[in-house]
């Protein structure tokens, strides 16, 4: 049935070299924060050639003091094959363990004229440690602030709630 065609598109798209994917709530406009449960990570799993998954959350901040508004924060788990992609040219990737830590695009560490060691007030009062400045191909990326997920969960307040799971097969 459908696990087979979604394995196959998988297969197809892979090329034998991987394809990244997500799973997100259908027939609901997309927005930012969270709407489903970091425990359906388990069976996202479970797909027919699912080799990773990891649960992103989304959200926005503003530095309204330097007219920054609606600046991406993202929340990832430490470790996940979603840090594969950026080298640090500053510091070094969240790991696992790390509270009230962030990783921060070249772009908005320059804005923020931050780089590792300072600290960072995210929201008014919450105060977190800048660890990292990463480069990207992706504008959107560069402009962005990371976080791990339960980190990103209890500051914006979500619970267990996730935006997006991304995957990756082989």
């Amino acid at each position: 049935g459908s696990g087979r065609r979604f394995r196959g598109g998988l297969a197809q798209l892979a090329g034998g070299g991987g394809v990244k994917w997500g799973v997100a709530k259908v027939g609901v406009p997309e927005r930012v924060g969270g709407r489903l449960h970091g425990g359906l990570g388990d069976g996202t799993r479970a797909l027919p050639g699912a080799c990773e998954v990891a649960p992103v959350l989304l959200d926005v901040v503003s530095f309204e003091e330097l007219n920054l508004l609606g600046v991406p924060i993202l929340g990832w788990p430490p470790g996940s094959f979603l840090f594969n992609d950026l080298k640090m040219i500053s510091g070094r990737p969240l790991k696992s363990g790390d509270v009230k830590m962030v990783v921060l695009g070249t772009v908005l560490a320059k804005n923020l004229e931050k780089q590792p060691g300072d600290l960072l007030e995210v929201m008014e009062d919450e105060p977190f440690q800048v660890v990292g400045i990463y480069p990207s191909t992706r504008v959107r990326d560069n402009g962005s602030t990371i976080l791990t997920v339960p980190g990103l969960q209890r500051l914006m307040a979500r619970g267990r709630r996730v935006t997006v799971f991304r995957g990756i097969s082989p």
